[in-house]
């Protein structure tokens, strides 16, 4: 009720919240100084809406950032929405996963140089230096590093390059398409890991790709049911994939994972009717052959008769 945004409102002008999400009909009342950053969470459905969203940003002659999040097949949309409108939008660079780790453990490293240790805490000073006794002040960094670093690079070790096009994502995604039709390229496997464990597919690829150590573009079509999933993956490390996530627990419950025995069992009907044909083609190929050309010859004199 109006009251209660009246509250809310309050608060981020005062700076007590730091991020407002509002719908289009709520961001036409936004009159507050300062707001640094517009995120479009999606295309306005008019874009006039867009104008009034940016509009909350870089008021009274001061700059801000407007930055709408979108699919690459809407790039046209937004085009036409730019030439609509008047205005340059441009394209920006979408951080790869090394980019936010790089960036995190800089700000990490930033704030633990400029950190005071308050009184409370240095009565502990003498046990942490017995600790440290015997190592350099280059070997504390280091191992400080790693240890915040870690954290980072087990969530975005394996995220996907979002810096695509429309055209090349139709590419990609039709190579995706080529390898899973290719039970030569690809191998379908089984997991029982679905949404009740993990929030999305996301969080699958990256269990995946953290575990077996594994670029996320090896990974193929993913079918993501409630307790389990299945996922296509290239051959080349489909071994690998296996044998890393074999013994793995998620949420204190083993994982099970196993070729999927519907792929392998069409496998092996297919080369069944390989075999079948092959053998029933061995006396009589060359005479059905031609006998197949004689009725389409015939055919054709037929027609050409009538004609």
């Amino acid at each position: 009720n109006q009251s209660q945004r009246d509250r809310v409102m309050a608060k981020f002008k005062n700076q007590h919240l730091k991020v407002l999400v509002a719908t289009d009909v709520a961001a036409r009342g936004i009159d507050v100084q300062n707001i640094t950053h517009v995120f479009h969470y999606n295309m306005p459905d008019d874009f006039a809406f867009y104008t009034h969203r940016s509009g909350r940003t870089g008021r009274a002659g001061s700059k801000g950032v407007s930055l709408i999040l979108a699919h690459p097949k809407e790039e046209n949309s937004i085009r036409v929405m730019g030439k609509k409108l008047k205005i340059d939008i441009t394209k920006a660079h979408i951080p790869t996963g090394m980019e936010i780790c790089e960036r995190r453990l800089m700000s990490f490293m930033e704030g633990a140089n400029k950190a005071e240790m308050s009184e409370d805490a240095k009565v502990f000073m003498p046990k942490i230096n017995e600790i440290f006794a015997e190592t350099t002040k280059e070997e504390i960094i280091e191992k400080f590093a790693a240890l915040s670093f870690n954290q980072f690079l087990n969530l975005y070790q394996g995220a996907a390059d979002l810096n695509i096009s429309s055209k090349r994502e139709r590419g990609d995604r039709k190579e995706r398409g080529n390898r899973n039709s290719s039970n030569s390229t690809m191998k379908r496997f089984f997991i029982s890991v679905g949404s009740m464990d993990l929030e999305n597919k996301g969080r699958l690829i990256n269990l995946i790709c953290t575990s077996a150590k594994i670029p996320g573009n090896l990974i193929g079509r993913i079918d993501f049911k409630d307790s389990f999933s299945f996922f296509d993956v290239d051959e080349s490390v489909a071994d690998t994939v296996l044998k890393s996530l074999e013994g793995e627990s998620v949420n204190g419950r083993s994982i099970r994972i196993n070729e999927d025995a519907a792929r392998r069992n069409d496998g092996r009907k297919k080369d069944r009717h390989r075999r079948r044909d092959g053998g029933g083609n061995r006396g009589g190929s060359n005479s059905s052959s031609r006998s197949g050309g004689a009725k389409k010859d015939n055919y054709r004199r037929k027609k050409s008769t009538r004609r």
